[in-house]
């Protein structure tokens, strides 16, 4: 992705220089405007990430490659009229347009899952990458985008499933203390991360001072009991 960034905006500039400086005609360095020109709509067209060129002071779309008209379900005819805060959820707008004016202002380089309405009303999640620029004589944010829907949805999955664990947990725990046994829970390593109410006050210890502590070093058992117990587990 840096590659293609950098080529980018390397031939961009090239082509301005070029227009500039030769017109329609043949440079110095042998390569017409126009050469120049194929060779940055090409990498462009065929880009496989989502190129969006947005213009700074109307926050409207300049250019799109056909890569970011799929991603957002529009032609590339359409996103070009189109307003950047018409991608943004109605939530999101004032938030996301600050976050657009940090990359104009060359203090954010890349944002993360940011959130963006396709024409059906779906919401997707891109990563950007952003660069500055002058497109056709206006500045611009360049922003290079890959979807990551699926990766988002996924942490999202992982994060509610890590939660009702956690709430499944702390319910047992809660059983475990109202039934008023001794009770412990140990990690992999057989280190000590909970014991029960009824546990410090019958072992008479201090319940901070005990987790993260092998359970043979704190319950009081025969070298017997130990090495039983150590073989169920």
């Amino acid at each position: 992705r840096e590659d293609l960034i950098e080529e980018l905006v390397v031939l961009r500039q090239r082509v301005e220089f070029l227009e500039s400086s030769f017109g329609e005609g043949q440079s110095g360095a042998g390569e017409t405007v126009e050469e120049s020109r194929e060779r940055f709509r090409t990498l462009f067209e065929t880009a496989a990430e989502g190129i969006l060129s947005i213009d700074i002071e109307t926050r409207q779309f300049r250019y799109a490659n056909p890569a970011a008209a799929r991603m957002l379900d529009y032609s590339v005819h359409e996103l070009k009229g189109m307003r950047l805060e018409q991608l943004y959820p109605a939530a999101k707008v004032d938030y996301l347009l600050a976050e657009f004016d940090a990359q104009a202002a060359g203090e954010k380089g890349s944002l993360d899952a940011v959130p963006c309405v396709r024409r059906d009303g779906g919401v997707i999640y891109i990563d950007v990458i952003a660069t500055l620029g002058v497109v056709a004589g206006r500045e611009c944010v360049i922003n290079f985008c890959r979807d990551v829907t699926e990766r988002k949805l996924a942490d999202e999955e992982i994060s509610l499933y890590k939660s009702e664990l956690e709430r499944s947990r702390d319910a047992m725990l809660s059983i475990i203390n109202h039934l008023r046994l001794v009770s412990a829970l140990v990690d992999g390593r057989g280190r000590i991360t909970f014991l029960s109410d009824t546990g410090v006050s019958v072992l008479k210890l201090d319940p901070e001072g005990v987790l993260g502590k092998r359970w043979e070093q704190v319950l009081p058992l025969r070298k017997g009991d130990i090495s039983k117990i150590t073989a169920m587990s």
